[in-house]
């Protein structure tokens, strides 16, 4: 049986995901998220036991065990907004690019297999052109934006960048779900076998 993991999964998008990986039947989820902008009562009635680990992206040690052994992890936790990036840029960059290398390097010394990395099409700034698409110039107008950006360029150090696919909202492992409807969600699909000689130092 498969092990899921989704960071941030008590979130609004990460909520939904989680529901669309158990009506898969083919694993076990596990959510990772502080609370910090999450809410446990977004798992109410989830089909399925789902461990809510409560700990901190911030913290390789805590989150560590969590993903060790996952065949894929999905990686939405965040500090999701360009006005708290500018008023309070010390803790969004601790999330968004610290927490965010912590997962990857995490997700290599585990072991796990596939890693889903939620990008922002604020990278991109603003542009009249919908939907922004990855073969765009980035442009980000934005702390947040950079952040994202920075996990995007993380992502490209691992080898093969050709097998690396844009995932809208983690579509293909939801098939169906509220999540996959919104405009401003993208992933970048990561092998994090390659990683492992990068991060796992």
């Amino acid at each position: 049986m498969k092990k899921y993991v989704v960071t941030g999964g008590a979130g609004f998008i990460g909520s939904a995901l989680v529901r669309g990986l158990l009506a898969l039947g083919d694993g076990r989820v596990e959510v990772i998220d502080n609370l910090l902008t999450g809410k446990r009562g977004n798992l109410d009635g989830v089909d399925g036991p789902v461990p809510l680990h409560q700990v901190d992206i911030r913290s390789y040690d805590d989150i560590a065990p969590v993903l060790e052994g996952a065949d894929t992890v999905y990686h939405l936790a965040a500090i999701p907004s360009v006005p708290k990036s500018i008023d309070q840029p010390v803790p969004s960059h601790e999330v968004n690019i610290d927490g965010t290398f912590n997962v990857m390097r995490a997700a290599a010394a585990g072991g796990v297999r596939k890693l889903v990395y939620a990008a922002s099409s604020s990278a991109y700034g603003d542009t009249p052109v919908l939907p922004k698409v990855e073969a765009m110039s980035p442009n980000p107008r934005s702390p947040y934006a950079a952040q994202k950006l920075m996990g995007e360029y993380y992502r490209r150090l691992a080898k093969g960048e050709g097998r690396a696919q844009a995932l809208r909202s983690a579509q293909q492992a939801m098939q169906s779900s509220a999540a996959t409807a919104h405009p401003y969600y993208w992933a970048a699909f990561v092998p994090i076998g390659d990683w492992r000689a990068v991060l796992a130092k």
